[in-house]
């Protein structure tokens, strides 16, 4: 035999704001309006060995102000006031009066063909260049880059000029910068010179030695050399958390001028739970509601 239940009708109406929510669409995320900017930029920040030759590229998400950008500049100091400021170390402004503007003028292109050999140069760019941009808020330049040394320069002896893209003083024993990015327990150690080396110059183990600073134990590695460059492939990854040394004498350039002797210190970030795992799981954290500029 079928029972029959009822439900009081207070009950029915108690309920019934949940029925209509359950029929309501659920939230959507709405990501927020991030206004028009700058969207690109080449050099980026700190680049060096950049060959002459490179382009100069700005894109932006809204229209280039061609006239403004090619107004020309000012002395502000130790800055520069204008729409699009290029200038060496030495403040000797730089003539952009060539740049061309494309992709519907959202895009400006300059050829740096004639800057000078081994100068460092820098870049200011203000709103003025895209009037309604929100991004150009910074103080002093946008970008600081260097131009490519292709020949020695006499009497002067080759250094280093980058470490895996950071600043030479970076990985001094007393560090004279700060990090952009982390050295893992699996990362090469990519150098980057002034000038030329001599390739016979470069001998691992001896002129070139990247050691456990504890141990003294000489990294097994894969090395390669090429004119300006020299890279420390380790064989195995590095004991994360443990310091190694990177020292450098007897570096020769073309004009046999020798490296003055450097010792750098190179920490490794552990990047796994247990550091004798050769294959770690690769972690992931995906984020259902992300905000404006969390990592995609």
């Amino acid at each position: 035999m079928m029972r029959t239940i009822k439900f009081p009708a207070i009950s029915c109406l108690l309920l019934l704001p949940l029925l209509q929510a359950c029929e309501e669409d659920p939230d959507v995320f709405v990501p927020p309006e991030p206004g028009n900017a700058l969207i690109y930029a080449y050099p980026s920040d700190g680049m060096v060995d950049l060959p002459l030759g490179s382009k100069l590229l700005l894109t932006f998400s809204n229209r280039i102000d061609e006239a403004a950008a090619k107004s020309g500049c000012q002395a502000d100091g130790d800055s520069f006031s204008g729409a699009l400021c290029l200038a060496d170390d030495e403040g000797n402004l730089v003539d952009l009066s060539s740049a061309t503007v494309s992709n519907r003028d959202r895009t400006l292109t300059f050829s740096m063909e004639n800057l000078q050999a081994g100068k460092e140069y820098s870049l200011w760019v203000s709103p003025e260049i895209a009037p309604g941009v929100v991004n150009l808020k910074q103080e002093g330049p946008l970008v600081t880059f260097r131009t490519r040394q292709y020949h020695p320069v006499p009497n002067q002896a080759p250094a280093v000029l980058s470490i895996n893209q950071e600043k030479p003083g970076t990985y001094l024993p007393e560090a004279t910068a700060s990090a952009r990015f982390p050295f893992m327990d699996f990362s090469p150690v990519r150098i980057t010179f002034t000038e030329p080396l001599v390739e016979t110059s470069v001998r691992y183990g001896d002129t070139v030695k990247l050691e456990n600073k504890a141990s003294g134990e000489l990294v097994d590695v894969a090395i390669l050399n090429e004119r300006h460059y020299i890279t420390l492939d380790p064989k195995d990854d590095l004991i994360g958390g443990e310091t190694y040394t990177l020292t450098l004498e007897g570096l020769e350039d073309f004009d046999e001028d020798v490296i003055a002797p450097v010792t750098f210190e190179l920490t490794a970030r552990q990047s796994k739970d247990d550091v004798a795992d050769l294959n770690p799981p690769i972690k992931q954290l995906m984020k259902a509601q992300p905000a404006l500029g969390d990592p995609g």
